[in-house]
């Protein structure tokens, strides 16, 4: 295999996003209470890993999907390879089923709950890349999704969920929904590269629905333990910032600095 070409097959795997583990981190230190002892390190790290490199498969499967739309995107033609015309979607597909049933197959035998997450991420990215991502406002809505099945992959595996733990789980749906909001926002304004129809979305119709999950956030931090409400709390300042952040740049900067001084 020629250098340039096994650069491809790296770039095709997407293993960079290992980065969105860090929702399975967190699920973690939620679930364990910080508890840091009680957390099996090598079992986190092979978690880490067999859903990331089982996540490159899937990433794959949607690279296959969107080969048209990427190769008329020329910031997606950067970083697809499949849309360059580099690595064939025939070879992507064999290679995406190789990774999946592989994983699969490792973690039914070292972490068998594990599976189950797999097979709902799987699903999930089927039905979100061949329908949902179709449908404007909804491809976002559920954008959160994955985020916070992450976040709930770590609790489960390192704990014993309860109905706050579903709960939180729907904080971090919310959360991650209303930050991608935001994307879509750099997106009408021309900042990042645009790969779906955007006449459906609007400033102010984006706004009013990140308010809305703010709200509903705020609503579940009165069903659930003080524990509980210290994550939300935290989600709570975060999701705030962001929204006055964006819209409000140098006047938060001129708060921010008149509260330090």
């Amino acid at each position: 295999m020629k250098k340039r070409e096994f650069k491809d097959y790296l770039q095709l795997m997407s293993l960079s996003k290992i980065i969105t583990s860090l929702w399975i981190i967190i699920g973690v230190v939620y679930i364990t209470k910080f508890n840091f002892l009680k957390i099996d390190l090598i079992k986190l790290f092979l978690v880490v890993i067999l859903f990331t490199l089982f996540y490159s498969g899937i990433y794959m499967i949607n690279d296959i999907v969107d080969y048209e739309k990427d190769s008329k995107n020329k910031e997606k033609l950067l970083k697809k390879p499949i849309a360059r015309g580099f690595i064939s979607r025939k070879k992507a597909f064999l290679l995406a089923l190789v990774i999946m049933i592989l994983i699969s197959g490792i973690s039914a035998i070292l972490i068998k709950e594990l599976v189950i997450f797999e097979i709902i991420a799987l699903i999930y990215n089927l039905v979100y890349s061949l329908v949902i991502k179709k449908i404007p406002f909804l491809d976002t809505l559920v954008g959160g999704f994955t985020h916070s099945l992450r976040g709930f992959t770590g609790a489960f595996l390192f704990g014993n969920v309860n109905f706050e733990t579903y709960l939180m789980a729907i904080v971090v749906f919310l959360f991650s929904t209303g930050a991608i909001f935001f994307k879509r926002l750099r997106e009408l304004e021309g900042k990042e590269s645009v790969n779906r129809p955007l006449k459906y979305y609007s400033k102010k119709n984006i706004k009013i629905i990140q308010i809305i999950l703010l709200a509903l956030i705020i609503i579940i931090s009165v069903f659930v333990k003080n524990y509980d409400r210290l994550w939300i709390l935290l989600a709570v300042v975060s999701y705030s910032l962001l929204l006055i952040f964006y819209d409000n740049k140098k006047r938060a900067y001129r708060l921010i600095k008149g509260a330090v001084q």
